[in-house]
């Protein structure tokens, strides 16, 4: 029976590490993933307003991003440049999905009224 129970602990010892070899190798090809799209978020609020890069609606779009606040943005980027969704995000920013969602789709709802004044 001993011998039994030292394979059985071996065994188990054999699948914990396969578990957590695999989940560190996920972690670090999705810290990869986002490391490499990842822009600071003060180079985006400090960023340099040359319009002469964007379209006519860009510039808008630029000038009514930049004039919601920073968690907003923060939301934003993280949800439509880093395709995170809003509960990655929640843990992030320690709130709740529901919570993420409501001040995303606040801030898009702001964004959609002021481009919609401008356009007019």
């Amino acid at each position: 029976m001993e011998k039994y129970e030292k394979i059985l602990k071996y065994q188990f010892d054999s699948y914990c590490k396969k578990v957590i070899k695999h989940a560190a190798y996920r972690l670090l090809r999705d810290n990869k993933k986002r490391t490499d799209n990842e822009v600071s978020m003060d180079l985006l609020l400090d960023f340099n307003r040359d319009i002469s890069i964007f379209d006519f609606e860009g510039e808008f779009l630029l000038d009514e991003l930049l004039k919601l606040d920073k968690r907003s943005i923060e939301i934003l980027i993280a949800y439509y440049v880093y395709g995170m969704k809003c509960a990655e995000i929640a843990k992030i920013l320690k709130t709740s999905s529901q919570n993420v969602s409501y001040l995303k789709n606040k801030a898009i709802d702001r964004l959609k009224i002021r481009l919609m004044d401008k356009k007019v």
